[in-house]
């Protein structure tokens, strides 16, 4: 799949970043006829693509989320059969378990202003009918929420399958390749300047995650987005464990294609504080506000590579070269707990022996929603800012970025996603 042969002089459309964003994009733009050239930096779904939960739902999303959801599950139940793409997506169902019936009243909240948008058959459980969806649970739950239409996928699986299914369809994929700029003529894209030469293009689309940053600032745009840290952990096959994918809080599981799980924290990740916290700090103060617990400071270097300014030439060694792959360390202690948690509620999980543990991270937006859309000069598209739940939209986030770069009717509203939402983005304001 990966193509390490000269670059072409230029192309229709550049996609920077091979997350699943971008590799949908590339297999979307490639089926539409277009001479497309995917660049990362490092591996495919090397980054928080090839790292995330692999959860698939629309249960839960915000209300701006929904009909793209929406538009996500029906295209991945037939990614393989109707377009090659062997994402192994299983339809296993989410639950969101309900210890007291606080919680309960959160998930009754969300319920009843938008189960109705989402669909699928969004159902609130009480305590008895939870009790049977999950027969070997060891606690007893106050109720929940479920939705039996979502599901789960392998998420390198589902990055590379796409980048391997836009390759068939003639787009060429190109591994450790950074871009270190993009160009504009008269307030247009012209062209990219990759660490092997330039490519000339009209049409960019920018999809690389917590990297993103950068870029838009060396055109003048102030895109407001950090990086957190979210550890996870991958279990040996465990028989007898729960085939619904969960969330209970302190801990959350899905069966993965080995019959193992993958098993995190329901709602902790970790921060590194960095120039760009203070930079940005007045843009996220309001999700601040509500969620700082969830969010305990990791002791490290502020000095993160993905919080860099942009300072560096065009034909200079830039940041994406010296870092292809953000390899964090996962926080065992935020990954005991978890274990602990979902072992106290589902005795099964006190068997499980931990085989792996990673940690990715994740770029987020002060609303966290997504920003898919134009920004800038003409001819570039952002695909960017997903906040950690952008793998179960990315069909239908790929497509939206495809039909936007190409001028295309869109399958869903492109409104919601729009960069000028954000607040103080725009032109120059970067610098």
């Amino acid at each position: 799949m990966p193509d390490s042969l000269s670059l072409p002089a230029r192309a229709d459309a550049v996609i920077i970043g091979g997350g699943i964003i971008g590799a949908a994009a590339a297999f979307w733009l490639a089926r539409a006829g277009m001479d497309v050239v995917l660049c990362e930096k490092g591996r495919i779904g090397g980054e928080q693509s090839g790292r995330n939960w692999g959860w698939v739902r629309r249960m839960g999303r915000d209300p701006s989320e929904l009909e793209l959801a929406a538009r996500a599950l029906d295209l991945w139940p037939r990614l393989e059969r109707d377009f090659g793409v062997s994402a192994g997506f299983v339809r296993c169902g989410i639950s969101y378990l309900c210890a007291t019936e606080r919680d309960m009243a959160a998930r009754l909240a969300w319920f009843r202003k938008h189960a109705g948008e989402a669909g699928g058959g969004i159902r609130l459980l009480g305590s008895r009918e939870t009790a049977a969806l999950f027969p070997r649970a060891g606690a007893k739950f106050a109720g929940s929420l479920f939705s039996p239409g979502d599901g789960r996928a392998e998420p390198e699986k589902a990055t590379r399958a796409f980048a391997k299914a836009a390759g068939r369809e003639g787009a060429r994929i190109v591994e450790n390749l950074a871009v270190r700029d993009i160009e504009t003529a008269a307030g247009c894209v012209s062209g990219v300047i990759t660490e092997r030469g330039p490519i000339a293009t009209k049409r960019v689309i920018l999809a690389s995650g917590v990297w993103s940053r950068m870029l838009c600032e060396r055109l003048g745009l102030r895109l407001p987005q950090l990086g957190v840290i979210n550890s996870a952990q991958r279990t040996a096959p465990l028989p007898k464990g729960p085939e619904i994918t969960a969330s209970a809080g302190d801990y959350a599981f899905r069966r993965d294609r080995g019959d193992g799980y993958v098993i995190a924290h329901g709602r902790y990740s970790q921060t590194i504080l960095t120039g760009q916290h203070i930079r940005f700090l007045r843009d996220f103060l309001p999700a601040l506000a509500a969620g700082w617990r969830d969010l305990p400071p990791r002791a490290a270097s502020p000095f993160q590579p993905w919080a860099a300014r942009a300072k560096w030439k065009p034909d200079q060694v830039s940041p994406f070269e010296r870092v292809r792959v953000l390899d964090p360390a996962p926080s065992r202690a935020i990954l005991d707990a978890a274990l602990n948690a979902a072992s106290q509620d589902f005795p099964v999980f006190g068997k499980a022996r931990v085989i792996t543990r990673w940690a990715g991270v994740i770029d987020v937006l002060p609303d966290a929603v997504p920003v898919i859309g134009g920004a800038g000069p003409e001819g570039l598209v952002l695909a960017t800012g997903f906040s950690g739940h952008g793998f179960g939209l990315a069909p239908a986030a790929g497509e939206l970025a495809a039909h936007i770069l190409m001028g295309a009717p869109p399958r869903v509203s492109p409104a919601p996603f729009a960069f000028s939402r954000l607040k103080g983005g725009g032109r120059g304001a970067g610098h």
